[in-house]
């Protein structure tokens, strides 16, 4: 930030000067690819104003968590939302819907089970993984749009959804 590196998240008032009452005070580590560090990739802001943050880290301060975490609308971690055993090997998309669930897609790997595969995952608003929604996808999903409580879009290169065919555009 003006010139300086920043290894954690920054909030920008809208003329680029710092907010900073957006403190965070922790730092992620261990990255997937040997050697990095913990990066941030997507963001998503929910209706209470708290950050949804995944990435490339496996640790927060050198706890483990699984790739996606909520911070307080003053950056400090939110110590409510669960971590997951499940991480994203490679993450297109994060949005959070109209009830704040966060919703991601891309390459998942389950610890748990040892499943690769091409997901669009839904977490419930505590961050634990909801069992209830299941997508797999045999392609690739570059984007998930939500219009309605009960529409939503994704879109991507991808041939088949829940084994169903559906070309390039699928509503769920």
């Amino acid at each position: 930030y003006n010139g300086q590196p920043v290894k954690q998240v920054i909030r920008l008032f809208p003329d680029g000067t710092l907010d900073t009452s957006f403190k965070t005070p922790w730092t992620l580590t261990q990255g997937l690819n040997a050697g990095s560090w913990g990066t941030v990739t997507h963001i998503a802001i929910d209706s209470r104003n708290n950050v949804v943050i995944a990435g490339d880290y496996t640790h927060v301060d050198n706890a483990a968590r699984g790739g996606i975490l909520r911070l307080n609308s003053d950056g400090q971690l939110d110590s409510t939302f669960r971590s997951t055993e499940r991480i994203y090997l490679t993450l297109n998309d994060l949005i959070v819907d109209l009830d704040d669930r966060p919703l991601m897609a891309g390459r998942l790997y389950d610890h748990r089970t040892s499943i690769d595969s091409t997901h669009v995952a839904r977490f419930n608003s505590d961050g634990s993984w909801d069992n209830t929604f299941r997508c797999v996808v045999d392609g690739q999903v570059s984007s998930i749009r939500v219009f309605s409580r009960d529409t939503l879009f994704v879109f991507g290169e991808f041939h088949t959804v829940n084994s169903v065919a559906r070309q390039n555009v699928a509503r769920l």
